[in-house]
């Protein structure tokens, strides 16, 4: 376009003498000068326009909750569902023998279980003696179950096992259409990180009902808890003590 003299309709126009003995105005673009313009120019928009950008909106950060059994009715659960074909890169890693877990997480329970209930149903199942460790989370509001649990089995087979067993399961001992989801448990997995994890909750004070604390087996058989390392403080939701 430099000292070609064209306009944008493609027209010649014949060269101003007075604008190319200016060196700086000969170097301009030719189709900006009002004097070439004529009746096939695209109309300019005014020098040094800068059209409104559109406003960029961030989308909104979730955060997701990784810890589970907290006291009370403010416990959430801490996967998203999956389907069977979209499993988590951690389940997957523990399917190939990458990393031997052994607690798995029970979702889509009927909120009308108990937790003999859960623990007679896994016996029937051929599961006696291969977990060691069981919580269902009850609502102290409602006192129903939260429709989860988490279940510690023996070994790293046993938790395939009970993977392949109730993935999927819907022969509850009572009326339900809930369809049995089953994940690793995150971040808490092998039986001496869920002891701890209880040893000192809220769940262990006396004002909470037994059928709500997590329990603990050995060879199939109930034991006892160890006792707390420090004085247990009585289930609370806010400011609002639990059970009282």
């Amino acid at each position: 376009w430099e000292g070609e003299g064209r306009g944008w309709g493609g027209g010649a126009t014949p060269a101003d003498p007075q604008q190319s003995a200016d060196p700086q105005q000969s170097q301009l673009p030719a189709f900006i000068m009002p004097a070439q313009l004529n009746a096939f120019t695209v109309p300019m928009l005014p020098w040094g326009f800068v059209p409104p950008m559109p406003a960029v909106v961030a989308p909104p950060v979730v955060e997701a909750s990784k810890n589970h059994g907290s006291a009370g009715a403010d416990e959430k659960i801490p996967f998203q569902k999956e389907s069977p074909q979209a499993r988590p890169k951690k389940q997957q890693d523990v399917q190939r023998g990458a990393t031997p877990c052994t607690t798995v997480m029970l979702r889509n329970l009927p909120n009308n279980y108990t937790r003999d209930m859960l623990v007679a149903l896994l016996n029937s199942k051929g599961f006696l003696g291969a977990f060691d460790f069981l919580y269902l989370p009850m609502d102290f509001r409602t006192h129903a179950a939260m429709g989860y649990a988490f279940i510690n089995m023996v070994t790293p087979g046993d938790a395939q096992r009970l993977h392949r067993t109730f993935d999927g399961f819907v022969q509850w001992a009572l009326p339900s259409s809930k369809r049995c989801c089953v994940s690793w448990s995150d971040p808490y997995q092998g039986f001496d990180s869920n002891m701890q994890r209880y040893r000192n909750s809220p769940l262990m004070h006396d004002s909470v009902p037994d059928h709500y604390r997590p329990i603990l087996f050995q060879n199939g058989l109930r034991i006892s808890f160890p006792l707390p390392t420090k004085k247990t403080k009585p289930p609370r939701q806010g400011t609002e003590r639990m059970l009282v």
